[in-house]
C-alpha cells in the first residue's frame, strides 16, 4: 500500500488497478443482489431544504482517524489486502 511513497511507481501503478478492479467486482456483486453502496468514511451533503442532492457533494465523516488509532487496525488492514477500507 506503500509502494508509491517508497518511490515504486511501477508496483504502486499496479496496486492502484487492483484495487479499482476489485472495488468495480465489489460493487457489480451489490448491484446483483440489489445491495445499496454506503460510503464508510464520507456523507452527502445535505441540500438546503432537507434533502440530500447527487450534486451536493461529500462530507468526511471523521470516523477513519479514531477507528486508525485503534489497537488491530493495521492488522485488519493487513488481513483485508488494505483493500476492504475503500
Amino acid at each position: 500500500m506503500f509502494e508509491f511513497q517508497e518511490g515504486q511507481i511501477s508496483d504502486a501503478e499496479t496496486m492502484k488497478l487492483r484495487l479499482e478492479q476489485r472495488q468495480r467486482e465489489r460493487r457489480a456483486e451489490m448491484e446483483s443482489r440489489e445491495e445499496a453502496h454506503e460510503a464508510k468514511w464520507f456523507q452527502r451533503k445535505k441540500e438546503e431544504g432537507g434533502g440530500s442532492g447527487v450534486g451536493g457533494g461529500w462530507d468526511f465523516k471523521g470516523d477513519y482517524w479514531r477507528t486508525r488509532e485503534r489497537p488491530g487496525f493495521r492488522r485488519a488492514q493487513d488481513l483485508a489486502g488494505a483493500h476492504r477500507l475503500w
